[in-house]
Parts: C-alpha cells; sequence; structure tokens
C-alpha cells in the first residue's frame, strides 16, 4: 500500500507534456514567456523553455524552428512596444511638432541598423528617444545577441524588413501630425490643404523633367544639406514657381494649375514653412554625384533623377581622365533618363549597369540636342533627311569591342545589367555591344603593318631582297648583277633579324656568316612563321624558304546585357512596358525566367586570311635544263594560297610542269616539298592556321555591387509613394489613429517582399537558352516599327522527357506527342502544373497555392445543396466530383466516411455542414488536390484541362475537365495526388500521325520502320559516326531514350 502511494506522489510531480501541434502554439509560448519576469531571456533560455513544456529534448530541426521563433517575437515585441510610444508621443498635442520634425527626420533617415539606434540613443541630444525607449528590454536582446540578430546569414532579411517598418512608419507619422496640425487651422485648414496637394503634384513633374533638373540642380540640390536647411519654406516655394516660369514646357499641362495654387495668397506659420522644406528635402535630396573608385575602375553615379544628358560631359572627362575605367554604374534613387548616347568612340568594351525604379528612354531630348548639335557644327538648317529621322530616332548606347590589331583578336562588347521596376519608351533605346572584327593575318615585313592596319603580305619584289636565291655558284649569272655576290649571308642576315635565336625551334646556332648546309625555322614577332632551308654539293643547290602568315585572329565576344525587374506579377514587365532592342539588327531579348530577359551580343567575325607564300630554287649544273633554271619558282605571290610543308624521306615524284622546282634536298635521305591549295571564298571567314588566338570575354559586373543599391531603391519609393499618399489626403477626414496592430499584422508581408527583392537581385543568371549571334554580311537599316517582340516566350522551360500519344483508340483531343516539364511535386502539384510560373531553376512553381486552395473552398461552400437534389442541381456538380475522388491512401479515409455521409444524410441542414467540413479539407495545406478539385479550379477559371497518364513508353488520353472552353491546359496523373505539367510537341504531328497505328504495336514491326529509316541514311553515305549512335536507338536492342 505505501508503495503503490510512493507512486502515486512521484508520478504526480513529472509534468504533463504540452502539445504545440504548429508555429502559432511556439509563437505564444515565447511571448507568454518573455513577457515573464525571468532573470534570461536569451535564445537558449527559450529553447529550454520549449523543451521544458513538451517534456523532452529538441531535435536539431525543432532547434532550428525555435531560434526563427524567438528571433520574430522579439522583433515583433520590440516594433510593437516602439511604434506604440511613437504613436502616444505624435500623439501629445502639446508638443510643437515644427520644432521637432526637422531632427526627428534626420535621425530617423540616418539608422539602418539596430547598432545604429542603439548609438543615436546613447547621444545626450537625441530625439530619437521619444520614439524609441532605450532602456526596453526587447532592444537590449537584440543588442546583447549580436551573433544572432546581425552575423546569421538567414536572419537578415527578417531583421532588416523590421528596422525598414520602423522608419517607415515614424516618418508617415511624423509627416501625418504635421499635415495634420496644419489642416487644423480654422482660417485656413482647406487652403492649406489645396496647397500641399499642389506642391506634391509640382515636385513630382520637377523631378522628372530635364529643363528644371537644370534649374534644380543650380539653385537647391546644387547646395549641400546645410545650406539647404537655411533656406526658408517660402523661399523655396517663391523659388519653385520661379523655376516653372522660366521652363516653358512644364507650364503648358495641368501643371501651371498647380503652380497658380503655389502663387496663392497664404498665412506662412512656422509649421507650414516646415512642412514645405521638409516635403522638399525628402523629393530633391540627395544631389547627383559622379566619382571614380579607383579600385574597382568604376565611374559611379548617384542621385535621385539621373539624366545622362546631364552627367555625359563628366562621364567623358573622368574617361580621358582615367583610361583604365572598366564599368560605369548609375544608381537613380527615382530615375533614370537616358536622354543621351554612348558612343562606341568613348564607351567601346565598357560595363555599364543601371540600378533604379525608373527609367525613362527620353529619345525626343537626345534627338533635340544632336540635332542642335548637327546645327551648330554645319551652320545648317534642318534637313529632310532630319526631318525623317523623328519617326524612328533611338537613343544609341554602342559598348561593342574594339576591332583587333593584325595578329590579334577583336576586342570583347560590354556588359549591360539594368535592374528597375519600369521601363517607359524602351522600344526607342537600341543598346549593342557586340565583339570587334578579330585582326587580320600579315606575312612579314619585318613585323611592321600599314597605317591602315589591314592584312599585310609579301610583295615578290621585296621578298628577293630579303630573300634572294641561294641556289646560285659562284660563276655565271650573277655577273650581270640580278642576283647579290654573297645571297647566303644576306639570307642569314635576314633571320637573324626576323628570327632572333631565341624565337627559333631549328638553326639556332647559326650565324650570317655559317656556309654549310642549314635548316632553320621559327616564329616571327609579327606571329608567321618562317622556314628556310639550304642544301649544296658540288653540282647541286637547293633553297627553300616558305613564309607561313600570322594567325587570323578570332572575333571579340558579344557582350550579356540582362534586364531584371524588380516588381513581379501583374506589374512586371509584361504588362508594363517593354524592353529595349539589342543590336545593329534590332533583336528583342529572350525572357529566361520570371521578370528576367537576357540577349547576347553578336561575336565579331574572323580577321581576312593573308595567303602565305613560298620559294624553291633547285639547280643541278650536271643537268641539260640547269641554264633554263636560274629563276627558281614563287607560290602564292599572285593569289592567296594556304600553303604547308611537306617532308619525305624518300626523293617526291617529278610533276608534269614543275619537273625542277617541285621539290628541295634537305640532307642524305630527307627531302622537303610545298603544298598549297586555293582558298576559296568560304575560306575566307576561316583561319587558314591550324591555330587562333581566343577571344577573351568580357568579366561580367559584380551582381553584388549593383544589389546592394536595390533594397534602398525600394526603400525610396515605397516612402515616395506613402508621402504622396499622404500628402494628397484630405486630413479633415482622416485623423491620426493608433494603428500599431495594424502596422505590425503587416510584417509578414514585408518580410517576403523583401526577401523576394533581395533574392532576386542577388542570385546569379543562369544562361538558359542564350543565342549567341554572328554579325551578318549585310546590315539592315535599324526600323523600330518592325521590331517583334518575342519577349512573351519563356524559354526556360526545358522538357524533361518526350512521349507519342496513344491514338490507337481514338482520343478526342488532337495532339500527338507531349512534352514532360519540371514540375514543383508534392501535395499541391496540380495547382504548380496549371498555373505555375518558372522560377530560376527551370521549373514550374505556382507562389500563392493558398489562394487557389481559398477559390475551390469558396466553391465548394457556396455550391453546397441538399443531398436530394445534388444530382439534379443545377448549381453544382459536387457530386460528381466526389464520386471522381479515387480511394488513394492519403484520402481514402476521409474521402470514403464523406461520401457515405453525404449518401445518408437525410437532415437539409446537414448537408451544408458536410460540406464546410469538406472545405475546410480542401484548405488544409497538407492534403493532395485531385481530379475533384482539378475539375472545379477549371470551372472556376474558365479553362479545360487534358488529363493523360503515362504508359512509360507514351501516354494515354484519360479525360477532359471542364471542356468547350477556349483556355486548354495538359496535365499528366500519376495518381495520389501527384501531377506534371505537359505541354504539345506539334514539330512531330505529321510523323506520328501517319504510323499512329504502328507506333504501338509489338517490337518487330517497331524495328521494320526503324529499319526503313536507317537505310537511306546508310545509301547516302551519311557520317559512320552518326549512323554507329542512331543504331543504338533500334528497338531490338531494349528500351531506347525518350529524344
Amino acid at each position: 500500500m505505501k508503495t503503490d502511494e510512493k507512486n502515486s506522489t512521484e508520478s504526480s510531480n513529472v509534468p504533463t507534456p504540452k502539445s504545440l501541434n504548429n508555429s502559432d502554439d511556439v509563437i505564444e509560448e515565447i511571448r507568454s514567456w518573455i513577457q515573464l519576469d525571468v532573470k534570461s531571456k536569451f535564445l537558449e533560455d527559450a529553447v529550454k523553455f520549449i523543451e521544458s513544456v513538451v517534456v523532452r529534448h529538441l531535435s536539431s530541426l525543432e532547434n532550428t524552428v525555435v531560434e526563427r521563433l524567438y528571433v520574430k517575437v522579439v522583433l515583433e515585441m520590440w516594433l510593437r512596444k516602439s511604434l506604440g510610444k511613437t504613436v502616444d508621443y505624435l500623439n501629445d498635442e502639446t508638443i510643437d511638432i515644427s520644432v521637432e520634425m526637422p531632427t526627428l527626420l534626420k535621425e530617423l533617415n540616418s539608422i539602418n541598423s539596430f547598432e545604429d539606434i542603439g548609438l543615436k540613443l546613447n547621444e545626450t541630444t537625441c530625439q530619437l528617444t521619444n520614439l524609441c525607449d532605450t532602456g526596453c528590454q526587447y532592444l537590449k536582446l537584440i543588442l546583447d545577441q549580436v551573433d544572432l540578430f546581425k552575423n546569421t546569414p538567414r536572419f537578415s532579411v527578417l531583421v532588416d524588413s523590421y528596422i525598414k517598418q520602423f522608419k517607415a512608419s515614424c516618418i508617415d507619422k511624423v509627416f501625418s501630425r504635421c499635415l495634420d496640425d496644419v489642416a487644423k487651422d480654422h482660417m485656413n485648414g482647406k487652403r492649406n490643404w489645396q496647397f500641399i496637394v499642389a506642391l506634391n503634384e509640382v515636385l513630382q513633374v520637377a523631378t522628372e523633367d530635364v529643363a528644371m533638373q537644370n534649374v534644380l540642380e543650380e539653385i537647391f540640390t546644387g547646395k549641400d544639406v546645410k545650406n539647404f536647411d537655411d533656406v526658408s519654406g517660402q523661399e523655396l516655394i517663391n523659388k519653385l514657381v520661379e523655376i516653372f516660369s522660366s521652363c516653358s514646357d512644364a507650364t503648358k499641362n495641368e501643371s501651371s494649375d498647380w503652380v497658380n495654387k503655389l502663387k496663392s495668397e497664404k498665412e506662412w506659420t512656422r509649421k507650414l514653412q516646415v512642412l514645405v522644406k521638409e516635403t522638399c528635402k525628402a523629393f530633391l535630396l540627395p544631389k547627383t554625384t559622379i566619382e571614380v573608385d579607383y579600385g574597382r575602375k568604376v565611374i559611379l553615379i548617384k542621385g535621385v533623377s539621373v539624366f545622362v544628358s546631364k552627367m555625359i560631359a563628366e562621364m567623358k572627362q573622368l574617361k580621358d581622365n582615367y583610361p583604365e575605367v572598366q564599368e560605369i554604374q548609375i544608381v537613380g534613387l527615382s530615375s533614370v533618363h537616358v536622354d543621351w548616347h554612348l558612343e562606341n568612340e568613348t564607351w567601346h568594351g565598357t560595363n555599364v549597369g543601371i540600378v533604379t525604379d525608373k527609367i525613362f528612354v527620353d529619345y525626343k531630348v537626345c534627338r533635340i540636342a544632336q540635332t542642335y548639335n548637327a546645327q551648330e557644327k554645319e551652320e545648317t538648317t534642318e534637313s529632310k533627311e532630319a526631318n525623317h529621322f523623328v519617326d524612328d530616332f533611338c537613343v544609341c548606347w554602342d559598348v561593342s569591342g574594339k576591332n583587333g590589331e593584325p595578329g590579334h583578336p577583336g576586342k570583347s562588347g560590354g556588359n549591360v545589367t539594368i535592374i528597375c521596376n519600369e521601363m517607359i519608351d524602351a522600344e526607342r533605346w537600341q543598346i549593342i555591344s557586340d565583339g570587334g572584327k578579330g585582326g587580320d593575318g600579315q606575312n612579314g615585313t619585318n613585323g611592321k603593318s600599314k597605317p591602315d592596319k589591314k592584312a599585310n603580305k609579301w610583295s615578290k619584289e621585296y621578298f628577293n631582297q630579303l630573300f634572294p636565291s641561294m641556289s646560285m655558284f659562284e660563276t655565271g649569272e650573277q655577273a650581270d648583277g640580278k642576283f647579290p655576290a654573297d645571297a647566303v649571308k644576306i639570307v642569314l642576315t635576314t633571320l637573324n633579324d626576323l628570327l632572333p635565336v631565341g624565337t627559333r625551334e631549328s638553326g639556332k646556332d647559326i650565324r650570317p656568316g655559317y656556309r654549310g648546309n642549314f635548316f632553320i625555322e621559327g616564329t616571327a614577332k609579327d606571329g608567321s612563321t618562317i622556314s628556310v632551308s639550304f642544301y649544296q654539293s658540288k653540282t647541286k643547290r637547293h633553297t627553300l624558304i616558305f613564309c607561313q602568315g600570322s594567325n587570323v585572329e578570332q572575333g571579340g565576344s558579344g557582350g550579356t546585357i540582362v534586364f531584371e525587374f524588380m516588381t513581379e506579377g501583374k506589374n512586371s514587365i509584361a504588362t508594363q512596358s517593354g524592353v529595349p532592342v539589342i543590336g545593329k539588327e534590332n533583336r528583342q531579348p529572350r525572357a529566361v525566367r520570371m521578370g528576367v530577359y537576357e540577349a547576347i551580343g553578336s561575336d565579331g567575325v574572323m580577321g581576312t586570311p593573308v595567303g602565305d607564300v613560298g620559294f624553291i630554287h633547285r639547280l643541278d649544273t650536271s643537268e641539260p635544263s640547269a641554264n633554263q633554271n636560274l629563276t627558281g619558282h614563287y607560290i602564292g605571290f599572285e593569289n592567296d594560297v594556304s600553303l604547308r610543308m611537306k617532308f619525305t624521306r624518300t626523293k617526291p615524284a617529278r610533276q608534269p610542269n614543275n619537273a625542277d622546282n617541285y621539290y628541295v634536298k634537305l640532307k642524305k635521305g630527307e627531302y622537303a616539298s610545298i603544298d598549297y591549295r586555293s582558298l576559296s571564298p568560304s575560306d575566307q571567314v576561316k583561319s587558314i592556321r591550324s591555330t587562333v588566338e581566343n577571344a577573351t570575354k568580357k568579366k561580367a559586373i559584380v551582381r553584388q555591387s549593383l544589389a546592394q543599391h536595390v533594397v534602398r531603391v525600394d526603400e525610396r519609393r515605397q516612402m515616395t509613394q506613402c508621402l504622396q499618399t499622404r500628402l494628397s489626403t484630405n486630413w479633415e477626414e482622416e485623423r491620426m489613429t493608433n494603428n500599431v496592430d495594424f502596422l505590425v499584422s503587416q510584417m509578414e508581408d514585408k518580410e517576403t517582399q523583401l526577401n523576394q527583392l533581395t533574392s532576386q537581385c542577388s542570385r546569379g543568371l543562369e544562361n538558359v537558352a542564350s543565342t549567341r549571334f554572328v554579325k551578318p554580311a549585310l546590315k539592315k537599316k535599324l526600323d523600330v516599327k518592325s521590331v517583334s517582340d518575342t519577349s512573351r516566350s519563356l524559354v526556360g522551360g526545358q522538357s524533361v522527357g518526350r512521349r507519342p500519344v496513344d491514338f490507337r483508340q481514338k482520343p478526342p483531343v488532337d495532339v500527338r506527342c507531349l512534352d514532360m516539364l519540371p514540375t514543383m511535386s508534392g501535395v499541391d502539384s496540380a495547382v504548380h502544373s496549371i498555373f505555375g510560373e518558372m522560377n530560376s531553376n527551370g521549373s514550374y512553381v505556382c507562389n500563392n497555392v493558398k489562394m487557389f486552395r481559398q477559390h475551390v473552398a469558396t466553391f465548394i461552400r457556396q455550391n453546397a445543396t441538399d443531398p436530394g437534389t445534388l444530382e439534379t442541381s443545377n448549381q453544382s456538380e459536387l457530386a460528381k466530383f466526389i464520386r471522381k475522388k479515387e480511394n488513394h491512401v492519403k484520402v481514402s479515409a476521409f474521402v470514403k466516411q464523406f461520401k457515405l455521409r453525404v449518401q445518408k444524410s437525410d437532415a437539409p441542414s446537414e448537408c451544408p455542414k458536410l460540406f464546410e467540413e469538406y472545405a475546410k479539407f480542401v484548405e488544409t495545406p497538407s492534403n493532395s488536390l485531385e481530379s475533384a478539385e482539378l475539375e472545379m479550379l477549371a470551372i472556376i477559371h474558365r479553362m479545360s484541362i487534358h488529363v493523360y497518364n503515362d504508359q512509360l513508353s507514351s501516354f494515354k488520353y484519360k479525360e477532359t475537365l471542364n471542356p468547350d472552353t477556349e483556355n486548354k491546359h495538359y496535365i499528366l496523373d500519376y495518381g495520389n495526388g501527384e501531377w506534371q505539367r505537359v505541354e504539345p510537341y506539334i514539330m512531330v504531328n505529321n510523323f506520328c500521325e501517319k504510323i499512329d497505328g504502328d507506333l504501338f504495336e509489338y517490337q518487330p514491326i517497331q524495328s521494320n520502320y526503324f529499319r526503313k529509316f536507317l537505310d537511306p541514311l546508310e545509301k547516302h553515305g551519311a557520317n559512320q559516326q552518326v549512323i554507329t549512335s542512331m543504331k543504338k536507338l533500334n528497338p531490338e536492342n531494349g528500351d531506347t531514350p525518350d529524344k
């Protein structure tokens, strides 16, 4: 009895494990615990606490989950407390916001991390303490755990999103408080409101007009912030009105109405003065700056609205001063205006990177400036050609590579990377980044080239000066001066100049005074190969001189041009804007993934080849024909030929028309001859040498250097949008309220947006289906109107398998072959297959599965009917959907019970409850979606879905969900809730149609068709390697590859 009592006592002291079913449960436990009066609240303490709740040790995965939830709870509680204090402070009507506002905004704009907040709060004059408590326990937890909150990469986006939300909310509320006070003025409230709305509109126009920017830079942003603070709000308005009056173009439209409202009489209270000044600063600062980063060799331009036309003179000056500069980076927090050409003469091979919110292609500004400059130079009026040029005028940025010097490859074009949200008039922007032409070939002339750097070739006269025939004896024809007295010495002296000892492969010990037999070969400094042999005996002298031209070099590589749009989905380029045209051929870049477009400039063509030359003189005084063989045989001087030396052990056979000078003797048992062939026109684009020096691809822009500006651009965009909305609000109807809960609830979306933004801009581009081009021989005139838009076709959806469709049963859908596309698997694969978009890995993924599940659930709830009328209901076919539910392991338990309960239910009131249960089943993320839910989606979104089954070697048509609609999709059903996206492959329709039956018959028939296919290849002499590869596909060998 005592033992039982003891056991009972011990068991009562053991804590009862608590079930934590999801992340929300864990968050609530951590939130409750962190508010308790406990000594230590660090991460390790939170882990121990959760372990005490579940009464067991956490796994590694669970530790990771708890770690993230702890970080999220601490950040959320800090944000909630800080915003609560901000609202309380700014709601205090005793605060003079006109005094506090400038300092508060300045301090808020200076913080970008929790460390900045900590340092700022320690300053004695800090006003930020009114918004953020210095002794806040949550801030202390963040600052005391630097490794967790700052140095852990997976939390960087989460932490940054809370900092940005705090800054944005506080700035918004500071402006709201001042606006609220200005609008509360009983005498001037309405007039003040109209005035602020007008100021908002005027500033938006001012920041996007180049003429006004010229004046604004001089008057406002040309000064530093300190001097700007010395100007009053009233003075700023007077200056703005003066600027608008001087810029007539800006006042032709509705802007003039806003300017008139700025001119209206008003009472300039201190609060209105401060509000005007801070608003102008928010829109007009910081000013545009330009500098050189010497370490990275980059010209860096930063500003709110950057106008290329305004910066081009300084850009050229810096390029002249620092010719080693390889890159331009332009960061426009609001916009970049492409309103000036980048000429190839200055910017050849230069990388260009742009990060901004909007890009405006101001082709009209560029055209007017160019026409004006032309008139200034020629002092003539605008010609008809100039007028005609208006219709198809483009702003041209040409960063193509330079042509190669003789013997050197062409230079590669610069790379262009542009990251933005939107482009306006993008089709008027032409970007050219082609590779330069390869260096032309040449042979000889002491390595010198012509002034025009064209290909150089030996002339016969100059060749004879440097390489006279060494085959003449001491007596004979030399007396008349036709041949030099000592030809051997002249030739060896020439070789000593053209082929120094260090460049020779043979004959390194031969000097000008040498008189024996020799063979010298080496590479001259101009890249040509020179081979010279001399053989002599009592009656014979043989001379061979062979000059093989220098390399015909490869053209430079075209630059890579990339456009990335930060805003995806409905606001992306696909619906909002176009993309620039690429190259002189007016090509359109191709989509490589959602929001990312890529093109590659044309590769430069090979240089012009130059034929080789050779000379053979074989003289034998014992032969009767010696007196007629006094000049030797010249090869390749009259036409371009490709030559090679041929060495043999036996004396070559004599040729009918060249008996004497076809070959020479090198030494006993060794002979040499020169083989040659004429160069056909097609050979003119090929190297006549076997070795070609490769062109070096231009180093890509370091993406991290651009990505670091993306967050700043996005932060600026959100701030200006919020400010513009706030400035146009009627504050008499909207008062500042305590909406802390709403702001905190936005954090999940804010984190998701920032994560998408940073991940998109930090990831590298995969070269998916990149196409390379070579310049055509003929250049077509650029015609913007004729641009063919191929940007809508995503090329990254690579097929992972291809099968014919079994047509023996004559399915109703006339599709003969299907491509299998990579699709995200799992319980949501049905949604991924139909609504997915291609991600960076080339797979189809839907990023909003929850929405489509909710569509189905709503459909079920709205169409639930009484079981007795379920079969005949015109409103719903849910009974049919239920019958289609297959009894797979994952869902059979629920589905069986659900069907039975629907069929047995007699009470009309019971049916809605049952279908509500079904709707919740669909909404649960862990439950798979099958044919019933897929058909509901087809009905909801007005599409037809053709379903197929996999038969290993072919596909078989199964059914069509919601037929008779124009919007058609194709899907592969693996069963158990697994689906895959497929698309028709129409290229083989005719082929499959001819052999519909035989394609699926037993193997011998397939083998017969394979033989009919292979025989013609062998008969017409196809490449043996191709035939061998094709034989591997013979059905007799078993399974064959998909492709």
